[in-house]
């Protein structure tokens, strides 16, 4: 009895878990090259998953946005990520904040986003 109640709350932690991340492939449609985010909701985290080691990053979700704020690393610049929810497009700028106000200083990109399943192949 105890293996089966057990099997059942590791279940239902797994589940609830892996319910909550979204994996999103955003880029410019037409190139191959895309960026790799993991989301985790419940954590308010986003993840650049393509990068070795992982850039973590601050999560902020409103009822149409999710937007990231990705500290800068030792590889990488400071990133800030917007991407609407119900359109998928997506708005990247890293450089020096403030971020979203013209500067020439900063890097600026955009494309569109779409789910993957949020699983390790290997």
């Amino acid at each position: 009895m105890k293996i089966f109640i057990t099997t059942i709350i590791v279940f239902f932690f797994t589940f609830e878990a892996s319910a909550l991340e979204l994996l999103l492939k955003c880029g410019k449609e037409e190139v191959e090259d895309k960026t790799y985010i993991l989301i985790k909701s419940k954590l308010k985290t986003a993840h650049l998953i393509e990068n070795d080691p992982v850039v973590d990053g601050f999560l902020e979700v409103t009822s149409t946005f999710y937007k990231m704020n990705f500290p800068k690393t030792k590889k990488t610049y400071h990133i800030g990520i917007k991407i609407n929810r119900y359109t998928g497009k997506f708005e990247w700028e890293h450089g020096n904040d403030p971020f979203w106000e013209f500067s020439v200083n900063n890097v600026y990109r955009s494309g569109i986003c779409e789910e993957s399943k949020a699983q390790k192949k290997f």
